[in-house]
């Protein structure tokens, strides 16, 4: 059964008590109660071992580059410049004297606003998010160094460009300022509302590839995006697909402090909110961001094929996601691959010890080809970008060597003068 795009209702999830034959052994604490001064822990025990940090994609962080340190641990003047104003009708001026120009409004959020912005030295036409933190309190502040320390260390053909970024304190609040890459196209779930019918499965297969791939090297950095969703997928003027938002992002894997850092918060958008999350809301339960952002990715995989939702947003959400079997709607205009079945089954899988991993999803029959291809293009890419590198820096060797050469001619003919 799947539930189309748009509805929203708040779930009061349940437990895994009564669903759980096939379950992982989560270890579950309660929060203090006022007659308990101690947790009570109650513990699930399904046929299965109880593990909720998945060693594969541990080993697999490891053999990537990471990051040097945090947001929390650098300050934010080590991250990007600040500018100090009288009021605010000096910031414009700011704005252009970073080589920008707003325009019109593109859209709003809870925490920010986006406008269209011009580079002046181009015309370049880019998207500005601009974020305000009353106040300039301590969390706020955090949550925008930790975006901007985000996005100034991932760099993929499918997730959106950052080309500048600077904040501005006026008075007793403090403006964010970051301009991106242009999605033109706007966004995915808009994209899928708007088709008169299903895509085919190669463009399935094309899009979620994007993604996929998009994904693998955020977590190649150590980067869980803990809010992946259609909505936070948008597309260019060619709809190719760009993963936005990191601002519920977090560095992960830091091997200062043994590797994959668990987290209990419930985090994300609710239809995409692997079971362990769920659980994060009544129970005090740890869980590995980058096993719940592949069960997020399975969602998104099933809405670009089916243009709904797996799950139906209620109150028994969580025993929806715990028995779920993958099922298509009879709106699609193909018969659905055997690999694309399986794929399904094991983004979906509840049990986060078989979950499929990022690595292994990038490997996987059904989108192979798809990754491969957009290797190949990133490969080709850096080569030239390389190769100009290399070219400039040969035509800049050859002109100080014509100066110098000039100089020491010139030198010794009023020598001999």
């Amino acid at each position: 059964m799947c539930q189309c795009f748009g509805r929203k209702k708040d779930p009061n999830q349940q437990t895994l008590l009564n669903h759980n034959k096939q379950q992982t052994e989560i270890t579950l604490s309660r929060r203090h109660s006022p007659n308990k001064s101690k947790k009570t822990r109650k513990t699930i025990t399904p046929t299965t071992s109880p593990k909720l940090v998945d060693s594969e994609e541990i080993s697999a962080s490891k053999s990537s580059a990471k990051l040097l340190s945090s947001p929390s641990a650098m300050k934010t003047t080590d991250l990007t410049e600040i500018f100090n104003l009288p009021d605010k009708d000096s910031i414009d001026k700011i704005v252009q004297s970073n080589g920008f120009v707003l325009e019109d409004k593109l859209g709003s959020g809870t925490y920010a606003i986006v406008y269209r912005a011009r580079r002046q030295a181009d015309n370049l036409m880019l998207a500005c998010k601009i974020m305000e933190l009353m106040n300039k309190s301590r969390k706020a502040n955090l949550s925008a160094k930790n975006e901007l320390f985000i996005l100034e260390r991932i760099n993929h053909p499918h997730i959106v460009k950052l080309y500048k970024h600077f904040m501005v304190d006026v008075e007793q609040c403090r403006y964010v300022y970051i301009f991106m890459q242009l999605a033109e196209g706007k966004s995915l779930s808009v994209f899928m509302r708007k088709l008169k019918s299903s895509l085919p499965e190669d463009e399935c297969k094309r899009l979620f590839a994007q993604i996929a791939s998009g994904v693998g090297h955020v977590h190649e950095k150590g980067i869980a995006h803990r809010d992946l969703k259609m909505g936070n997928i948008l597309m260019d003027r060619n709809n190719n697909a760009l993963i936005a938002d990191f601002g519920l992002s977090r560095v992960t894997y830091r091997p200062s402090k043994g590797g994959t850092q668990m987290s209990n918060k419930f985090c994300g958008t609710v239809p995409y909110m692997a079971p362990e999350i769920l659980l994060a809301k009544k129970y005090t339960v740890e869980y590995d961001p980058f096993v719940a952002d592949v069960w997020a990715l399975g969602v998104i995989l099933y809405c670009i094929v089916n243009r709904g939702y797996p799950f139906v947003n209620n109150d028994n959400l969580l025993d929806q996601q715990i028995e779920y079997k993958v099922k298509y709607s009879n709106r699609i205009s193909f018969n659905p691959e055997p690999q694309l079945t399986d794929l399904l089954t094991r983004l979906l899988n509840p049990n986060v010890v078989n979950r499929i991993t990022t690595k292994k999803l990038l490997v996987h029959p059904w989108i192979i080809n798809q990754v491969n291809e957009i290797n190949r293009n990133i490969r080709k890419a850096n080569e030239l970008r390389e190769s100009s590198t290399s070219e400039q820096s040969h035509t800049r060797s050859i002109c100080n060597q014509s100066t110098s050469r000039k100089h020491t001619s010139y030198s010794s003919s009023m020598s001999s003068k």
